[in-house]
């Protein structure tokens, strides 16, 4: 393979083991040739050249449509991006009102919970003082 690549970088380039000589296989129009494998060869290429500009007249259009489509797209794709950044953005705003919520039902919960009396002596009191505290360290947290 090296040697094939060698030869062709070279500019000396072989049959590479085609059974007939360069000549045949790279040029296929020759004056030595019969008129009417001429004649093929030239109905061949321009039916190929016909069928090539008919493929060019339907996917030209395509091309011009598809580019002229692209600064739409990027306008979209730009809106797409920012809408999401807003709705991120009121997703965690709507997340942190539910934490304030639930911090709230929370409090709320604990200070109307019923209070046992145990004792009759003091001892409410004490215990009325450190509901207090816990209710204040609840509103700070707030």
């Amino acid at each position: 393979m090296n040697k094939v690549l060698d030869s062709i970088v070279s500019g000396r380039v072989t049959n590479l083991g085609y059974c007939e000589p360069i000549e045949e296989i790279g040029g296929f129009y020759d004056s030595s040739q019969p008129e009417d494998t001429r004649e093929a060869w030239l109905k061949l290429r321009c039916d190929f050249e016909k069928h090539r500009l008919e493929v060019e007249e339907k996917f030209i259009p395509f091309m011009e449509r598809e580019k002229n489509a692209i600064p739409d797209r990027e306008a979209m794709i730009s809106s797409l991006v920012n809408e999401n950044f807003v709705m991120k953005d009121e997703l965690n705003l709507q997340r942190s009102l539910v934490n304030s919520l639930r911090k709230q039902v929370q409090f709320l919960l604990f200070q109307r919970r019923p209070q046992p009396h145990f004792f009759e002596s003091e001892e409410p009191y004490l215990d009325h003082s450190s509901r207090t505290s816990s209710e204040e360290r609840l509103n700070l947290k707030l």
